[in-house]
């Protein structure tokens, strides 16, 4: 059986002249990358993944900077535009017990505490107090704060989160 592979990153474009291609995160932890160099990764776009070396790494802003193996002009940078990057799920960074990914969370049942299913996960949003989660229900989306007096349980296996709602976050009919 394949691997799954996690999306640790996407390419959006290219930087310089000399090949190097600029990312956008979308890894918990945004330290990996500073442990890139020397590293292999897998690419995929379009269907198409391949092993890549990433030889350096810089940090512009929010984005990343990486140089890749064999890569040294703009032209053939441009050419992983648009790809992701991924890794096995086992060189996942472990996180403390009560934290999840956001690819465990994406495309779990939502559960009221009346056994209602509410919809499913389809984004996490990284708020200033505390993330919520964008459930995809029957009349539009539902923000659910993460927070423990909403969210009771996540069972990653079961791919369901059951939460009690406060009254009104969502309309009665």
């Amino acid at each position: 059986m394949e691997p799954r592979l996690i999306c640790i990153a996407l390419v959006t474009g290219v930087h310089g002249i000399k090949g190097e291609v600029k990312v956008k995160s979308f890894s918990d932890h945004p330290e990996r990358f500073a442990r890139l160099p020397g590293s292999s990764l897998l690419w995929r776009k379009d269907g198409a993944t391949r092993p890549i070396t990433v030889v350096a790494v810089k940090t512009i802003g929010r984005f990343f900077v990486l140089t890749l193996q064999g890569v040294t002009l703009r032209e053939k940078a441009q050419e992983f535009v648009g790809g992701e990057l991924l890794v096995p799920e086992s060189e996942v960074l472990p996180l403390p017990p009560g934290s999840y990914y956001t690819y465990q969370l994406m495309g779990m049942r939502v559960i009221d505490e009346n056994g209602l299913l509410l919809g499913t996960v389809r984004d996490v949003l990284h708020l200033g107090s505390n993330d919520a989660y964008v459930v995809g229900a029957e009349k539009g989306d539902i923000l659910i704060p993460a927070l423990k007096s909403v969210v009771r349980t996540i069972d990653v296996e079961k791919k369901e989160m059951h939460v009690t709602l406060p009254p009104g976050l969502v309309d009665a009919e």
